[in-house]
């Protein structure tokens, strides 16, 4: 687990943060709209298509917005998937919040496409993005609707204990998978959260993006290096 990972200019929202952690590089302006994102940079993608990884990215929201499915069309992703491909795969199709998918659809989905890509021969990479957590107020999922933060006043605070309990599950189902036995799975932040309910409570004391490793043989530790979400590519490589 990371520490110390701290937040450079223009790397401050979904899109840069990916730019960050995945290019080494903050977004100048916006890559939405064009046909291409940022094609003269190697990125993460890039570097793990080269060596033979299938590449997948699953999104609960639409792959639109600020011009996700681009990016990962550009750099490597043969299957790219947001709201349009997966809802019509939902059980329930109307069960969807403003922004997308809700977290415990999503992880079902992710989990079954990790186990499909997993039987595979080839070495493969899947990306998901969750997005219970969006400010200012949150979507809790369905599956914790029996399990409120403290008194279940703060709506924000619902739904990151509820993204918590199943980011957990889903960490502890893709570790106790076969492939898991030489699988690197990474639980990071994209950026710091924006303003929301408990903004108050966020910005009382020191905020750090999220990186965390998993990987057999990896002992548990603490690192405290300083850093940014621009060192998060180069250090899973």
């Amino acid at each position: 687990s990371f520490t110390e990972l701290g937040e450079v200019e223009e790397a401050g929202w979904t899109i840069a943060g990916m730019v960050a952690s995945q290019c080494g590089m903050p977004l100048i302006g916006s890559g939405a709209g064009f046909d291409e994102f940022l094609p003269g940079a190697s990125c993460l993608g890039d570097l793990l298509k080269a060596q033979g990884y299938a590449l997948s990215y699953l999104g609960g929201a639409d792959l639109g917005f600020a011009g996700k499915g681009t990016f990962y069309d550009s750099h490597g992703f043969g299957l790219v998937e947001g709201k349009t491909q997966l809802q019509p795969l939902l059980p329930d199709p109307a069960y969807v919040n403003e922004w997308g998918l809700f977290d415990d659809s999503l992880y079902t989905l992710a989990t079954d496409r990790f186990e499909a890509l997993a039987a595979g021969e080839g070495p493969f990479g899947l990306v998901m993005l969750t997005l219970d957590t969006h400010h200012p107020f949150g979507f809790a999922s369905a599956a914790c609707a029996d399990r409120p933060y403290g008194d279940g006043g703060n709506e924000f605070l619902n739904a990151v204990h509820c993204a918590d309990r199943l980011a957990a599950g889903f960490i502890r189902q893709v570790r106790a998978s076969p492939a898991f036995k030489d699988t690197l799975l990474v639980v990071a932040s994209d950026h710091m959260a924006m303003p929301n309910l408990a903004r108050e409570a966020l910005e009382s004391g020191e905020r750090r993006n999220l990186l965390m490793l998993f990987a057999p043989g990896l002992a548990p530790r603490l690192v405290d290096k300083p850093g940014t979400t621009q060192d998060t590519g180069p250090t899973l490589l």
